[in-house]
């Protein structure tokens, strides 16, 4: 049973490893305007992680990415949301962003 685990845990790391290394593109609010950022991601952790608690609700992470200046924490469920791994779809969530705030 604990051979069935461990298997378990080093496939889905594996699978996770994937990801080390690529580009997300952040997507934030720059004063008033939406705009994207390319990030590099340096950690996964498949299950999630506490990054810190706010008014007792501990928010969680899956992704760990950096610029040269900035770090950034994201939750899978915020894919297609505020970041996304292809450039073309974050310019385009970015354009419909802007264009709803108009």
């Amino acid at each position: 049973m604990i051979d069935d685990f461990k298997d378990i845990v080093d496939k889905y790391k594996t699978e996770m490893d994937i990801l080390l290394n690529q580009t997300i593109y952040n997507i934030e609010n720059n004063n008033g305007v939406y705009e994207y950022y390319p990030y590099i991601i340096k950690s996964v952790s498949p299950y999630g992680s506490c990054n810190s608690i706010v008014d007792g609700i501990p928010k969680v992470w899956n992704i760990y990415a950096e610029d040269n200046y900035c770090k950034t924490y994201k939750s899978f469920y915020e894919l297609g949301r505020t970041f996304t791994f292809d450039e073309i779809e974050a310019d385009k969530i970015c354009k419909e962003l802007n264009k709803k705030k108009a």
